[in-house]
């Protein structure tokens, strides 16, 4: 679980690499083949890295997932992904954000 101060820090260097484009805030460092932003974890401090490396996370984790994360969400195993409403891979607007299961066909 993040503290306030790391919540703050992960917040405003994910705002910090992205802008608005209506209501989604697109991240725009690092953009997977798949159109989701990719966050390095060596962006972030020792701390916030070490968390991330915790939860399983090698060298980057989604920025949408970070972001989501850092606003006080929570990832379960019933809910181990996070999800756009507005079906855009590439926002992390945390109130488009949401945990979830993703199903296969």
């Amino acid at each position: 679980m993040l503290d306030k101060e790391r919540q703050e820090r992960i917040r405003d260097l994910i705002e910090s690499l992205s802008y608005y484009e209506g209501d989604c805030m697109l991240y725009t460092a690092h953009v997977d083949r798949n159109g989701y932003g990719v966050l390095p974890l060596s962006y972030l401090d020792r701390d916030c890295r070490e968390l991330f490396q915790e939860m399983g996370c090698k060298a980057y984790t989604g920025a949408h997932r970070a972001m989501f994360i850092a606003n006080g969400g929570i990832i379960t195993k019933e809910k181990p992904h996070v999800l756009h409403c507005c079906n855009n891979h590439n926002c992390c607007n945390p109130d488009h954000l949401v945990a979830g299961y993703v199903q296969r066909d």
